[in-house]
């Protein structure tokens, strides 16, 4: 056996026998036999024989080994679904070592966890190009090295309606949220647009959250926020007051009498009020009174009643 320790040995045997060289292991490429010429052989195959004539150098060809390098890939963290694409192969398992010829381009690029989004790549030793910072990336395996996956977890918000027993929703970018509480998983820092759809007989309150920062006010109906962070949204509403007008008078006056009839207006809710009566069904001009009762003064006889009424918030029943 000749190896690359003992190679250049040489040995003393008889002329006129075959004599066979046979590769047992490694990257063979060729024979060569000296003096070049005095043999006839196939320089390609495994096994050589010859019958020497003279002294005569028998060389074998070796390819040297390609170098290589260990990468291994990880995600951090862990426990996610979350794969790894390098060069078209999907990595699924973590830690994962790939074997790489040395300086062979790899190109690298996230599989994400629907919960999750791409923070960055790290390596110990190996350039990352573009940066580290790019989903789509890649490196030359010059080293042995540990590249791993950053992730973070989504943010998630959870919308709620105080009190909750009502019909209102809330529209959150465009979509009609009815159940609460109601959780939604958002990119880190992306704006998102709300509004009240209101059940009739409650108010606007006033948004609340426990940290994110809402724009314009948290006491405007129409508002909006960036998802800096987990966090509850929630809808806080009022009862409406209940409001209402009443006309009451029974009067008679005489045709050659000087005092007019009185016919009272009286109101519940908050002033200014404003009210329509009619006489006999004919409307009159609309009257906005802080007078509660508002005394109507008349010499017209007939039947008054009141059409419409509201006070300085609401539109109330008559």
């Amino acid at each position: 056996f000749i190896n690359q320790t003992n190679t250049g040995w040489t040995d003393q045997r008889f002329g006129g026998i075959d004599l066979p060289f046979e590769v047992i292991s490694g990257s063979f490429d060729h024979w060569e036999v000296l003096p070049a010429g005095s043999y006839a052989y196939d320089p390609i195959v495994d096994t050589l024989v010859i019958d020497p004539q003279a002294a005569v150098t028998v060389r074998a060809y070796f390819v040297p080994p390609t170098p290589t390098r260990d990468i291994t890939y990880n995600v951090s963290p862990s426990s996610s679904a979350t794969t790894i694409n390098a060069n078209g192969s999907i990595i699924n398992t973590f830690p994962t070592t790939v074997t790489y010829t040395i300086d062979e381009l790899v190109n690298i690029s996230p599989n994400l966890d629907p919960l999750y989004e791409f923070n960055s790549w790290s390596s110990d030793s190996v350039i990352l190009m573009v940066t580290a910072n790019n989903p789509t990336d890649s490196f030359y395996a010059s080293n042995h090295d540990n590249i791993t996956l950053h992730i973070t977890k989504k943010p998630t918000i959870t919308y709620n309606i105080n009190p909750p027993s009502t019909s209102s929703t809330i529209n959150v970018d465009g979509t009609v949220i009815n159940v609460f509480p109601t959780t939604i998983v958002y990119s880190k820092n992306q704006t998102v647009n709300i509004s009240p759809n209101l059940d009739p007989l409650y108010g606007f309150s006033n948004w609340d959250s426990d940290s994110i920062l809402l724009m314009p006010a948290p006491n405007n109906p129409i508002d909006s926020f960036y998802v800096s962070n987990n966090d509850t949204l929630t809808l806080r509403l009022y009862l409406r007051p209940t409001i209402a007008s009443f006309i009451s008078g029974n009067d008679t006056i005489c045709d050659n009498g000087s005092a007019n009839a009185e016919v009272a207006v009286a109101f519940s809710g908050i002033a200014p009020y404003t009210f329509i009566y009619a006489n006999n069904g004919d409307p009159q001009p609309s009257i906005t009174t802080t007078l509660n009762p508002y005394i109507i003064k008349t010499r017209k006889e007939g039947n008054y009643t009141l059409q419409y009424f509201s006070d300085a918030n609401e539109i109330g029943p008559v």
